[in-house]
């Protein structure tokens, strides 16, 4: 990769990313303040492993709040009727302490009859809903209406209408 850089560089101007100042500092003219191969190596292995941790871990927790903000509103098999007093909004912030601190949260039951399958589900839905956002947008279309019906589990009366775009 490094050769590939500096014949890269020979073409063009040196880079200023990331890894083109790592290597201007490792071809430094001054062997008291250029860095080593070994440091080199070590910081684009720090860089690559907590850029993927951090981002792993932020869309983790934005996937957890999205999901089990739909999953509180529209649970996929419902147990218990529900009568909504007041207007309901999306708001999947309420989950950022956790599943404990938000309020009304029963799409997998509770106690001894409890999903045995809720770690699953939503891991899979996780899962599902990041390989589609890699490759597409979505957006409602103009023509949807908010109609959840309670079949044997609770979907939308007209179906969802999305326009899907590729990115």
């Amino acid at each position: 990769m490094l050769n590939k850089r500096k014949e890269e560089e020979q073409l063009t101007s040196p880079a200023t990313d990331f890894l083109g100042l790592l290597v201007k500092a490792y071809n430094g003219p001054d062997r008291h303040s250029s860095i080593t191969l070994d440091d080199l190596i070590n910081e684009c292995k720090t860089f690559y492993v907590a850029g993927q941790e951090t981002t792993a871990s932020s869309l983790t927790w934005t996937l957890s709040m999205v999901i089990n903000e739909s999953l509180r509103l529209y649970p996929p098999v419902f147990h218990i009727t529900r009568e909504v007093q007041r207007e309901v909004k999306f708001k999947p912030e309420r989950f950022a302490d956790g599943i404990a601190k938000a309020s009304t949260f029963l799409p997998f039951g509770l106690g001894p009859r409890t999903c045995v399958g809720i770690n699953f589900g939503i891991t899979e839905e996780k899962i599902a809903l990041s390989m589609i956002l890699q490759r597409h947008r979505f957006r409602l279309s103009d023509k949807y209406v908010h109609s959840p019906a309670h079949v044997l589990t609770i979907c939308p009366k007209h179906g969802l209408q999305i326009i899907l775009e590729e990115l």
